[in-house]
């Protein structure tokens, strides 16, 4: 695990200019101390189902271990394939 101050965590956080997320972190921990946080309530960012396969896996992963999903899309998109099967 290592620590980073929230000004360098975009070198973590950001894809490359390939689109691709690096290949060395499977998840990034942000600690806040608001209440709702304190007291467990736990967010995850995934990447979109409609990117690389690993993201997809990543973020299919993250939604099979949720208690409740929230699913945000572009509202000048519709629900796709892989979206469906996320949330199904």
């Amino acid at each position: 695990m290592q620590s980073c101050s929230a000004a360098d965590i975009e070198s973590f956080a950001v894809l490359d200019i390939h689109s691709r997320a690096r290949e060395d972190i499977d998840y990034i921990d942000i600690f806040v101390t608001q209440p709702p946080l304190q007291q467990g309530l736990v967010l995850i960012d995934t990447p979109d189902v409609n990117e690389k396969q690993a993201q997809t896996n990543r973020a299919l992963r993250a939604v099979a271990q949720a208690d409740l999903v929230l699913f945000v899309l572009r509202a000048t998109q519709l629900l796709g394939m892989e979206e469906c099967r996320a949330v199904s």
